[in-house]
């Protein structure tokens, strides 16, 4: 009696200037404990030595090489390539652990399919080892209802996702002309109809670089305004939807808020670090941690408390303050 075979899965892999990395990348991807898994490689092109890193792994791996144009189109051009059924992505950089993909599509199929798509949860990876246990996602993945409203707010689905082609082909992929082009993908899948689910199981490694240039950051809030004046764009929102864009679009992002709380905290600045991660909690209001940490500040000593602690943390991960 002959069973039917698992839909192909097929893991899309940008990479520039990765020499570093891209081999582990590659080999977590070749080593999943799901049955049908395809690996698509895409040199953005690379300088170094990725290219022919990629190519020694031969018929094991779909292989192209580009011009460089950015990590957007390299996905693109990678799921034009593709023949799975569903695209999980991974960044060179990163590492998916064996169990993966069988986790996402376990996800998938149990929350009944169709338009769905899956994301997971990964372990920070920081120049020093595994990060102590800490996990990338903040919080659950919001109730079907709420989670176009939620995804305004901050980009709560991983990049590590798996999703049917369908959703790629119907969005028509990644927006080569934004920075932030996964979280405009993910906005225009949940307000075309798509739901998010969530699997809190951790396995992918996700490495973690620090900012540390203003430029980095700039380019980032920025490209959060871009995505969200996208959105904003669109005739169908909500009332509570359009409301949000225009407090968010009169307001600094809540992430920017956050930083510059921190760097007021570390510097000593009590009152300035108050006011901005309280500004910062009212536009973000699903993350705990962030409403937390407002909370905290209103409490006496805490301040300095948290202060020490941070420093702490900043040695540890090798990061130097703003």
């Amino acid at each position: 009696m002959s069973s039917v075979a698992p839909p192909l899965v097929s893991v899309l892999i940008p990479a520039y200037n990765a020499e570093r990395t891209i081999g582990a990348a590659i080999t977590g991807a070749l080593t999943q404990t799901y049955a049908s898994v395809e690996v698509v490689v895409v040199d953005d092109g690379s300088t170094d030595r990725t290219r022919d890193i990629c190519e020694s792994y031969g018929d094991l791996i779909t292989f192209a090489s580009i011009a460089n144009s950015g990590t957007a189109n390299a996905r693109n051009i990678a799921a034009g390539l593709a023949r799975g059924d569903f695209f999980a992505l991974c960044d060179s950089d990163d590492i998916l652990l064996p169990p993966h993909v069988s986790t996402l599509m376990a996800a998938y199929t149990n929350a009944g399919g169709g338009r769905r798509f899956a994301h997971a949860d990964a372990y920070f990876l920081t120049p020093t080892g595994m990060g102590h246990g800490r996990t990338i996602m903040y919080g659950r993945t919001p109730s079907p209802r709420e989670q176009r409203l939620r995804l305004l707010e901050a980009n709560y689905v991983s990049i590590f996702a798996l999703m049917p082609a369908q959703l790629f082909t119907e969005l028509g992929g990644f927006d080569t002309d934004l920075y932030l082009e996964d979280w405009d993908l993910w906005l225009r899948a949940v307000f075309g109809g798509w739901e998010v689910v969530g699997s809190h199981a951790a396995h992918a490694l996700y490495r973690q670089v620090v900012a540390t240039k203003s430029s980095d950051r700039t380019r980032v809030f920025e490209g959060e305004r871009a995505v969200l004046r996208a959105i904003a764009a669109r005739a169908d929102l909500a009332p509570d939807e359009r409301d949000y864009l225009r407090r968010r679009l009169a307001a600094d992002s809540p992430r920017a808020l956050h930083d510059d709380a921190e760097s007021a905290l570390r510097s000593g600045d009590y009152a300035a670090a108050r006011e901005l991660f309280t500004r910062s909690a009212q536009l973000w209001s699903t993350n705990r941690t962030l409403q937390t940490k407002a909370w905290l500040m209103r409490r006496p000593l805490v301040p300095a408390l948290w202060r020490r602690r941070l420093g702490g943390v900043d040695q540890r991960l090798g990061r130097t303050p703003r």
